[in-house]
């Protein structure tokens, strides 16, 4: 099984809609792990995860806790 991590803080919608459409043809899941974005960012990665069809989850970190402790969460 092929599960990829992608890391977000403040992402570009465009460019993250780009690799997770890319992403999602390649992998067998998704965990996106949020540093710390804020409140809209965040509801527009929920729907994403809700349109995947329960291909990808969405952790939230709440605060910037870095980019390691985020790695150590999606692999987690």
């Amino acid at each position: 099984m092929i599960v990829a991590v992608v890391i977000t803080y403040f992402p570009d919608r465009e460019t993250l809609q780009r690799q997770f459409d890319a992403l999602r043809a390649q992998c067998d899941g998704i965990v996106i792990v949020d540093n710390g974005s804020a409140e809209d960012q965040l509801e527009w990665l929920r729907r994403l995860v809700r349109e995947s069809g329960g291909k990808a989850r969405l952790s939230e970190q709440g605060d910037n806790l870095g980019i390691a402790a985020a790695q150590n969460r999606g692999v987690a």
